[in-house]
């Protein structure tokens, strides 16, 4: 946990903009995942 955090503060200064849309698209792509398979079921 700690070393993905520190992983993440350093790409994070480097991509800062491309990491935040980066990072909504997939948890928009996680919550489809799990809507999906709640209606399926």
């Amino acid at each position: 946990c700690v070393g993905g955090v520190m992983i993440g503060r350093k790409a994070g200064t480097k991509l800062s903009g491309k990491a935040s849309i980066l990072g909504g698209v997939i948890l928009i792509l996680i919550g489809i995942e799990i809507f999906v398979s709640n209606m399926i079921r």
